[in-house]
């Protein structure tokens, strides 16, 4: 929506290298922040939100950050973010380094 001061990144990461990399961080200019979250059942089967650190893409395989699990949680849009619209995204990886992509904006379900 767009008056939301925070929404959710989904994307799926191909690792096609021959060793294991780990996304670091990732950042955007059109938010103030770009923060990598988890979503966990806990010790009471409560559904819980945390802020995760770097994130393991094993070598030759994908890491698919989805609703329910790993997922970007994108803070502080600097302007108005619609359906069909691309948000920039600088990813940082370990071994591969700074990677940027176009994020399609589409509407929640």
């Amino acid at each position: 929506m767009p008056s939301q001061s925070v929404t959710a990144g989904y994307l799926t990461l191909s690792n096609a290298g021959p060793i294991d990399d780990k996304l670091l961080s990732v950042s955007s200019p059109a938010f103030e922040a770009v923060e990598m979250h988890e979503m966990a059942i806990d010790e009471k089967s409560v559904m819980r939100m945390r802020k995760s650190g770097p994130l393991l893409i094993s070598a030759h395989g994908t890491l698919e950050l989805r609703s329910g699990g790993y997922h970007l949680m994108l803070i502080g849009p600097h302007y108005e973010i619609t359906a069909g619209n691309d948000i920039p995204l600088t990813l940082t990886f370990e071994h591969a380094g700074d990677v940027t992509v176009a994020a399609r904006v589409r509407e929640q379900k």
